[in-house]
């Protein structure tokens, strides 16, 4: 690799940087790894199953509907009938898919699995606090294992690509 393809590599991928990563995203990302922050914004923190999951279009967008029998309480008001259907943007609906950022994904395949879910109001419905921080799936074998963001992985994704693209160049 030459000095100018080295450099359109730096230049793309400090670029990048820069765009994804405000001061107001990034000071989010770092309250967002802090539990004690996702617990204190969280309106309902609950322990429940999943019973159903649709994702249809609204507006342009894909959501996906996610529907919680709540078995326990751990913060908020009981809701009645233990039920709360929750918003979350991105999902599948045909051949189409649309992928948020930091987003948990729900499908088909999470329908019986549970989950504890720190959650709050936004814009009427309800949604994880943090994205993908804010559900924690439970085992009973292992006790709770936490969903993470996966964007330090699809940076580094896009940093190999960008190489190979480079390489196969030359």
């Amino acid at each position: 690799m030459d000095k100018k393809q080295i450099s359109l590599v730096a230049l793309l991928f400090f670029s990048f940087l820069i765009l994804d990563s405000s001061p107001s995203s990034a000071l989010l990302v770092a309250q967002c790894s802090n539990s004690t922050f996702i617990q204190d914004n969280s309106e309902y923190i609950i322990d429940g199953g999943i019973t159903k999951v649709e994702s249809r279009w609204e507006n342009n967008s894909i959501y996906t509907y996610v529907d919680v029998t709540i078995f326990n309480y751990a913060k908020g008001a009981p809701i009645q009938g233990n039920y709360i259907q929750l918003k979350i943007p991105g999902g599948g609906v045909g051949l189409q898919t649309q992928w948020v950022e930091d987003m948990p994904a729900f499908s088909s395949s999470s329908v019986g699995k549970s989950y504890t879910f720190y959650l709050a109001r936004t814009g009427g419905s309800f949604g994880p606090v943090c994205g993908g921080a804010g559900v924690t799936e439970m085992t009973l074998l292992d006790g709770p294992t936490e969903t993470r963001p996966c964007a330090p992985l699809a940076i580094l994704a896009a940093i190999l690509l960008l190489l190979l693209a480079v390489r196969t160049r030359e």
